[in-house]
């Protein structure tokens, strides 16, 4: 039912604001059809999502399908629909709170018996996609699933969270709707889609390692965090630990405390430098620091080296 206005509906505005947008426009109808009435209208223009709530009269209504995925939910009385959609035929009698999932490009016809009112969520592609990847999953193997007559309390409750945030009209804050949003998109894939887990990567490559280990001996004297060392690799801070461990051999932090240990070796053997600045030359706290860490790494302190460079 709620392909009914998806064909003319424009989901690309420039900028991240929440505000009233215009009615989309509607498909070619019978007949039979009526205009439609939008009542309320949310989008978040940059983001792939957009919320609206709908009064259709009774009637015939056609649609070639739409570039979004749309979930429609009724708000209103129950009303009786004969739809035809992706080559299946269901006639039942829509209530309150049962809902329609329609993936983009589906072709559809509805007969509505009656006025019908419904809360229409469309979701751009590229917004379900970042979603699913979020999650740890392959956007590129998700399918959406289309559903007729469902019900899910979590994307009713969802819907009725934006149905009143429609009310508050140009009020409404912005980062409330988004995050409803995603949370409607979240529960669509994890409960209305096939999809794959994201295969993720074993190891840093040899260009990654070589490029972090490289930073790594450049900047010794300066706080080398994980932040930074994943910025480097390419990759998230949450994945840098295990993969970088699996390049090298030891964690990330024990690898940079082996390179300040091996560096200040150098520099004491070499002569010429205080150990005080030794340490501060090689990302140590204190002289103490770089007591303690050499001792743990190499078995012998500063003094050691000292006494056998002489």
């Amino acid at each position: 039912m709620d392909l009914k206005t998806l064909n003319g509906h424009h989901i690309n505005g420039i900028g991240g604001s929440v505000g009233i947008v215009p009615a989309a426009a509607d498909v070619q109808t019978s007949p039979m059809a009526k205009p439609v009435r939008t009542m309320a209208s949310i989008e978040i223009p940059a983001r792939g999502f957009s919320v609206e709530r709908k009064s259709y009269p009774g009637g015939a209504v056609e649609s070639a399908g739409a570039s979004v995925h749309t979930v429609s939910l009724i708000v209103g009385p129950p009303v009786r629909v004969d739809s035809m959609r992706g080559g299946r035929h269901h006639i039942g009698l829509m209530r309150r709170g049962d809902m329609d999932i329609v993936p983009k490009g589906e072709a559809a016809r509805w007969i509505d018996d009656g006025p019908i009112e419904l809360l229409v969520m469309r979701i751009d592609s590229g917004f379900l996609n970042r979603v699913a990847q979020s999650l740890g999953l392959d956007p590129k193997t998700l399918e959406l699933l289309p559903r007729i007559q469902a019900r899910d309390p979590q994307i009713e409750h969802l819907g009725w969270a934006l149905d009143a945030a429609l009310s508050e009209g140009k009020d409404v804050e912005p980062m409330f709707v988004q995050g409803l949003g995603v949370a409607l998109a979240t529960r669509l894939i994890k409960e209305h889609s096939i999809v794959r887990h994201a295969r993720v990567k074993r190891a840093l490559s040899r260009r990654q390692t070589s490029d972090v280990c490289d930073h790594i001996d450049a900047n010794l004297n300066e706080r080398l965090t994980l932040a930074r060392l994943a910025q480097v690799a390419g990759v998230s801070a949450s994945h840098f630990k295990g993969l970088f461990k699996a390049a090298i051999g030891v964690p990330a932090h024990r690898y940079v405390v082996r390179r300040r240990v091996a560096r200040a070796a150098e520099l004491i053997q070499a002569g010429g430098l205080p150990l005080a600045k030794v340490a501060a030359a090689t990302g140590f706290a204190h002289q103490s620091h770089l007591a303690r860490a050499m001792r743990a790494v190499i078995g012998r302190t500063p003094g050691d080296l000292q006494r056998e460079a002489r």
